[in-house]
């Protein structure tokens, strides 16, 4: 899990943006805590709407894997960069975004969803 992390300090914060924080810190350390290829269990990015919900589209989804395909989601969760350009308002929404997709997955499905929420170095599981 370490070896994909990045060695280098961190020099400026502000400087780092969604996707970076996505790809360099946090798809490393979430990939190694909820991908299981034994559980056919995946954390992925996608750049799409989803099935369940076809106006929302979290930032990453864990899915299960049913051969060379996803099968159902049993998590969500939404990333922003944390600097000026998130506002209360963006994490707010995002949270719903969160609560809408996990409730209707729930309802679906009828078992338990992980969610997260990452803002700029922090991260929160719910």
């Amino acid at each position: 899990m370490l070896t994909k992390l990045p060695l280098d300090a961190i020099v400026d914060k502000k400087k780092v943006g969604e996707v970076d924080n996505q790809i360099r810190y946090y798809e490393p350390l979430l990939s190694s805590m909820l991908s299981d290829n034994i559980k056919k269990v995946i954390l992925r990015w996608p750049n799409k709407t989803g099935n369940i919900t076809s106006d929302i589209r979290a930032n990453a989804i864990i899915s299960t894997l049913i051969q060379s395909r996803f099968g159902s989601h049993i998590g969500y969760g939404e990333v922003k960069p944390g600097d000026d350009s998130t506002t209360i308002q963006s994490l707010c929404i995002a949270t719903l975004k969160l609560v809408v997709l996990t409730r209707n997955n729930c309802l679906k499905k009828g078992s338990p969803v992980l969610s997260f929420q990452v803002n700029g170095f922090q991260l929160i599981f719910m």
